[in-house]
């Protein structure tokens, strides 16, 4: 969780915003404050943190707490997690396009025989109406 809080705060500075926009954008948006802030922390004592010119002398570290640094056999028990829920989005969003196109094709190839049982009446309409009524 922290790091998708890390990653749209990244995100949020990148686009022009305050390290407390940010902040408070996540807040309001229902994250835990607790992780936001030591998310935010994380980035202000951080050397990654990339912003414009223009808002560089906006941006003051927020929050005095020392961050709290992940242990790292923990983080890599997650990175795993997370990229398995990213396959997971992947592979749910596949399956829409291909059940369409199996609908349209099954419609496709219905229609076809019908064109080809409808010529075919055309083609052999009097054999037909011979067999049926015997004329």
């Amino acid at each position: 969780m922290k790091d998708e809080i890390i990653g749209g705060i990244r995100n949020a500075l990148e686009r022009g915003a305050t390290l407390e926009e940010a902040v408070k954008s996540f807040v309001n948006a229902g994250y835990n404050p607790a992780e936001v802030r030591e998310a935010a922390s994380m980035l202000a004592t951080s050397a990654s943190i990339i912003a414009q010119p223009s808002h560089a002398s906006n941006i003051s570290p927020p929050f005095s707490n020392p961050p709290i640094l992940p242990n790292p056999e923990v983080q890599k028990s997650q990175t795993p997690a997370i990229l398995q829920n990213n396959d997971n989005i992947r592979t749910n969003a596949s399956p829409q396009p291909k059940k369409t196109n199996k609908v349209f094709i099954s419609l496709l190839i219905l229609f076809l025989g019908l064109i080809a049982l409808l010529i075919l009446l055309v083609i052999f309409k009097d054999s037909i109406l011979q067999a049926m009524f015997g004329k």
